[in-house]
């Protein structure tokens, strides 16, 4: 088997700094890492398929192959609207 015949359908990170701590102390900065996760995931055509708990040593979330051009559309539009709903929430106008 060559390495061009691997193909990754998905995986799991740990994010040190999105810990319980910062869950606790500052709600906008964790979902903002959170929005972050989603788009760092997109630009390398995955998805963010679960995002665990806030614990001491961080949050796990796992990740999950974008499966096509319609998939790409539907999970854009949804990290639309967590910015949108992040925007409300914090009274900001962040945008894509």
């Amino acid at each position: 088997m060559a390495i061009e015949d691997i193909n990754v359908q998905g995986y799991r990170m740990e994010y040190p700094p999105m810990n319980l701590k910062l869950f606790k102390t500052d709600k906008k900065a964790y979902d903002m890492c959170v929005i972050t996760a989603h788009i760092e995931g997109i630009n390398n055509g995955f998805k963010v398929k679960r995002i665990g708990k806030a614990t001491k040593k961080g949050t796990k979330i796992t990740f999950t192959t974008i499966k096509s051009k319609e998939d790409l559309k539907q999970y854009s539009i949804k990290i639309q609207e967590l910015l949108n709903q992040f925007n409300k929430i914090y009274g900001t106008s962040y945008t894509l």
